[in-house]
């Protein structure tokens, strides 16, 4: 692990299975994360959370979570290859939002929560070849 980045912080970790939930959870912790598994059902916990990653399912779309990502009480990295409709799901999220694909984040993940952390206000798409489009409010 020498010159592999850490992440000092704590991250909610929501995915549409178990297995991708899992995933997710080992790569953050990998680099020094702490992680709290949820699930889409129900309230998000009051615990303290620096970040949240969010992945979605390719087969629902977007707008299916919308109620559920109006809770989220911190910056989101939201994971989906479906970028400009998750983009506009994510408006509701009362945080800055950074979205990106599962190719951007797997291969990035410790840059992209930095670019995530370093956001004030806005929702970001980051596209493959790693041109932003930013949305402005």
């Amino acid at each position: 692990m020498a010159g592999q980045k850490k992440l000092a912080i704590r991250a909610g970790v929501a995915a549409y299975g178990a297995d991708e939930r899992s995933a997710w959870r080992m790569a953050l912790t990998r680099f020094g994360a702490q992680t709290l598994p949820w699930g889409f059902e129900g309230d998000v916990p009051s615990t303290h959370l620096d970040i949240w990653l969010v992945i979605l399912d390719t087969w629902m779309p977007p707008s299916h979570y919308v109620a559920w990502l109006r809770q989220l009480t911190a910056p989101t990295l939201l994971v989906s290859p479906l970028g400009p409709p998750v983009l506009q799901a994510s408006e509701v999220i009362p945080h800055p939002v950074l979205v990106c694909s599962p190719h951007v984040a797997w291969a990035s993940l410790p840059e992209v929560i930095e670019m995530l952390l370093e956001m004030t206000v806005g929702n970001v798409l980051l596209r493959d070849e790693g041109v932003p489009y930013t949305l402005i409010e």
